[in-house]
């Protein structure tokens, strides 16, 4: 302990500086960490920030704005994607064009708000009572398109009775009776996607013709 206590002061300069060097380059490196972690977590929160405005941005380009469902532009690309896979792999396809009876006439009584109810809870029914499989959207102000694969035109008919029979018992205004119209068309016999629309359509005025509140069938 004497030889330390002796030893000239470089050499006290010289061990201690070393030392020092090194807790600072220690510490800095500690920083250094701690900052590329905090930059890291940062950078994972923008990047999912973004994706969820990315996905919430893709979805407001699809989805109908009073409804929900999808609109028109999307059931256009998809019921030309359902109509060619049933076409190429000769499998049972059908939509069914629905209408909300006398809606303009709910708007006018009504008002706009109580309108835009009728047809959100309308979505919301169908939404709930339809498989995964089938697609289904706004079409125009006050029709929607169900696009059934694997459906057989019989089928899609008992599906859309029991559609329109839930209307009726859940009113979708409790103010008023709200019934629905339905038009089915299947693949049989049908070329174009257009034929598929303008059969679905024809079946629809006809139900209306007969009194609506009736889904008929082409």
């Amino acid at each position: 302990m004497d030889d330390l206590a002796t030893l000239p002061m470089w050499v006290w300069v010289a061990i201690a500086v070393p030392l020092v060097i090194a807790l600072v380059l220690w510490l800095q490196k500690r920083n250094l960490h701690r900052q590329f972690q905090h930059l890291t977590m940062l950078f994972n929160t923008k990047q999912q920030e973004l994706a969820e405005k990315q996905r919430v941005l893709e979805q407001l380009q699809i989805l109908d704005q009073v409804t929900g469902v999808f609109n028109r532009k999307h059931l256009e690309d998809r019921l030309e994607e359902a109509f060619s896979h049933g076409r190429r792999y000769k499998r049972p396809m059908s939509i069914i064009m629905f209408e909300i009876d006398l809606l303009q006439r709910i708007a006018n009584e009504f008002g706009q708000q109580t309108c835009n109810h009728v047809l959100y809870e309308f979505a919301a029914l169908v939404s709930r009572t339809t498989r995964r499989s089938d697609i289904f959207g706004r079409w125009d102000s006050s029709r929607f398109l169900l696009i059934c694969p694997e459906t057989s035109a019989s089928q899609a008919e008992i599906l859309a009775n029991k559609i329109r029979e839930l209307v009726l018992e859940t009113r979708l205004d409790s103010r008023m009776r709200v019934t629905i119209s339905g038009g089915i068309q299947d693949l049989t016999n049908i070329e174009t996607v257009d034929r598929l629309l303008v059969g679905a359509d024809i079946a629809l005025q006809e139900a209306k013709t007969q009194g609506r509140n009736r889904i008929c069938l082409l």
